[in-house]
């Protein structure tokens, strides 16, 4: 009987909501990666963060929080719902956003020469300020929604305690890398746009004789408030991840507690 081949590589972070979106921009390559997980994490983690995680994993189930008060059954839920919540109150932020939801409105009748003209003259700051100021608002509410998440683990085994202090090492280890790569993203978005749209001119400039001048021309900020919302939410769900990973491990354990 033939045995399953496995790939050496780990998969691959295109499984991410937020490297689809910007893949399908052409901003960041869709392949698989030619390092491996631990090849790529070793340049995110430096030695400091080595020694740390080393001693957490070397201490032993409980050993980060031997005092850990029990915690109530209701935990998860309570956790998860808080989740939920911040969930939401942050995509509803980014849905409701008014200047994404300007560009997202259909624009009036334009002629075609001030429909080249204006793509030259989106202002594209303003969408990066808007972008950067969900960026802080989610790294808040979920930086602090994971720190909770943390401290309800503490509190309900040794297994998870050591879970949490796990959490602590790596959120520490991994954030100012995240918080880099992530502010490059509406750097990213706008220089694709303005390339785009600088396409665009040209090309309206360049059929302009053959077009009816009063004809109406699609506005070149038309995609790109739905674009940054759809970013945006992907992002949400990255930042997400670890919280629904604590969240995940600490259900099962809770609830199998005994009463």
């Amino acid at each position: 009987m033939a045995q399953r081949q496995f790939s050496p590589q780990p998969p691959h972070f295109s499984s991410s909501p937020l490297v689809r979106q910007l893949a399908s921009l052409d901003i960041v390559p869709a392949g698989e990666p030619t390092q491996t997980f631990a090849e790529r994490l070793s340049h995110w983690v430096a030695w400091t963060d080595a020694i740390a995680l080393s001693q957490v994993l070397a201490d032993g189930p409980g050993a980060a929080h031997p005092a850990a008060a029990p915690s109530s059954a209701s935990a998860p839920r309570t956790l998860r719902a808080q989740c939920a919540r911040v969930r939401k109150d942050l995509a509803d932020a980014i849905a409701g956003d008014a200047l994404l939801r300007e560009a997202a409105e259909p624009p009036p009748p334009v002629a075609t020469g001030a429909a080249a003209a204006g793509v030259a003259k989106i202002d594209y700051s303003a969408y990066r300020r808007q972008y950067r100021a969900h960026q802080h608002t989610m790294e808040d509410r979920i930086g602090s929604l994971r720190a909770a998440v943390r401290k309800a683990l503490a509190g309900l085994s040794p297994a998870l305690a050591r879970l949490a202090a796990l959490d602590a090492v790596f959120d520490r280890a991994l954030s100012p890398q995240l918080r880099r790569q992530l502010e490059q993203v509406p750097l990213m978005l706008e220089k694709t746009f303005q390339a785009r749209h600088k396409a665009a001119a040209a090309t309206l400039s360049d059929q302009e004789a053959d077009l009816n001048p009063t004809a109406p021309q699609p506005h070149p900020a038309d995609a790109v408030g739905p674009t940054l919302q759809r970013v945006l939410l992907a992002e949400l769900e990255l930042r997400l991840q670890p919280v629904q990973g604590l969240i995940d491990a600490l259900g099962p354990e809770a609830e199998a507690r005994p009463a």
